[in-house]
């Protein structure tokens, strides 16, 4: 018996099981077919929005449970060959460069292509952050809810980062990265515990 008010992990669609899903563009929308761990994407002639919408979905899905963005598809046509515009002038490894380079933390991705009869589609797989928030290099932190991707509440955001570091604080990271990224709490008979970064002057302030 499942425990009451434990919340279900969504179970990331395998290649096979979205190939399985497509023949229900039939009857169904790519949108209805949606959930918190799959998203359809339409395909862009402008390659720069295709890769800024590869980024955005990568950051919501890892920002819970991970997820499969699948481009080609046009989320609101009924009727598969409508549907499924396919994917071209592509280049994987600069895709998993781009996603790399414009996510923080960096975030390596799982790019491959599938091809159905109606066209190429491009697939992108991402786990869950196994450590902080991901936002893109521009600061936008998104995530999943639903089948929406939505803007990650900033004020949650601060509570998980912990309190922003006092003028005093910020000078310790900025002067221990000058000299070796070391920072020491020191402690002698004659003197309160202090801090000290290698090579540089001590600081004494408590």
């Amino acid at each position: 018996m499942a425990c009451a008010g434990r919340r279900a992990v969504p179970e990331i669609p395998s290649n096979e099981e979205i190939v399985e899903l497509l023949k229900q563009l039939e009857e169904k929308t790519a949108d209805d077919l949606e959930s918190e761990a799959l998203e359809f994407v339409s395909w862009d002639k402008d390659m720069k929005k295709n890769l800024e919408q590869a980024v955005e979905g990568v950051v919501s899905f890892a920002n819970v449970q991970g997820g499969v963005i699948v481009f080609g598809v046009e989320d609101k046509v009924v009727g598969r060959r409508q549907a499924i515009t396919g994917c071209c002038g592509y280049d994987l490894d600069k895709w998993r460069q781009y996603i790399y380079e414009n996510t923080r933390p960096s975030l390596s991705c799982a790019v491959e292509q599938i091809r159905v009869p109606e066209g190429t589609l491009i697939l992108v797989r991402v786990g869950p952050s196994p450590t902080e928030r991901c936002g893109t290099v521009g600061g936008l932190f998104k995530i999943r809810v639903g089948k929406s991707n939505m803007p990650l509440d900033p004020s949650m955001l601060r509570r998980e980062q912990g309190p922003a570091l006092s003028p005093d604080e910020s000078i310790l990271p900025r002067v221990a990265a000058q000299h070796g990224g070391n920072i020491y709490l020191m402690e002698i008979d004659h003197t309160d515990p202090f801090v000290r970064v290698p090579d540089a002057e001590d600081m004494y302030d408590i």
